[in-house]
């Protein structure tokens, strides 16, 4: 079940990355006006979720919930080759928080211990790491949640939300991503390495902005 939770919510997010490198800013505004017909697609998975990416931001990370006279200009007042240069970086940004998820998947959701109602005991999976499942589950939902208002946000020209959710977005991933650095059993994980390489390469994205 957590398994294929997991790979609804990429299906999910692969989806919303396609439709931002499909957008072209000079075509008709209409091109994604049902942009939000399937916003509610989540719900069908697993039901809506509270958490926000605000609640696990840590670290002087954070995300604004109103504009500030220091955030960006919508796109309506910039020229077209800016609305280009956001575009790009979005498509860049949502293209590796995507990442996140085969290599979650594989890493840890995929061999988390297997039980039913005849499994033993001592082969069940700890109170902690059941937890530690279903936190991931909130995670990797929220992002592609989230995706979808930053794809949005995008469209409709309001380029400080663009941000904003970019910023969330990066505070989800990377607790995802700190669950790759160990297995189910406490030992350095097969996408530990990947993990610090997939941190340093968001790093320098998010510098560009």
């Amino acid at each position: 079940m957590a398994l294929e939770k997991a790979r609804a919510y990429h299906a999910l997010m692969k989806d919303a990355v396609q439709e931002i490198e499909d957008w072209d800013p000079d075509e008709d505004d209409d091109f994604f006006g049902e942009a939000d017909s399937d916003s509610n697609d989540e719900e069908k998975v697993n039901g809506a979720s509270s958490l926000t990416g605000a609640d696990i931001i840590q670290d002087g990370i954070a995300a604004p919930n109103r504009q500030s006279d220091n955030d960006p200009p919508a796109l309506d007042t910039l020229h077209i080759q800016d609305i280009h240069a956001l575009r790009d970086h979005a498509l860049e940004f949502s293209k590796h928080i995507r990442m996140v998820y085969p290599a979650l998947i594989k890493g840890r959701i995929s061999p988390f211990p297997q039980f039913n109602n005849k499994s033993v005991v001592s082969s069940l999976p700890s109170s902690s790491n059941i937890q530690t499942l279903n936190q991931m589950l909130q995670y990797v939902q929220q992002i592609s949640t989230e995706m979808d208002h930053l794809a949005c946000a995008l469209y409709e020209q309001r380029a400080a939300e663009v941000y904003k959710y970019q910023k969330s977005m990066t505070a989800l991933a990377q607790q995802c991503v700190g669950y790759l650095k160990t297995d189910w059993g406490g030992n350095k994980g097969q996408y530990g390495d990947w993990a610090a390489a997939w941190t340093k390469k968001m790093e320098a994205i998010n510098a560009k902005v």
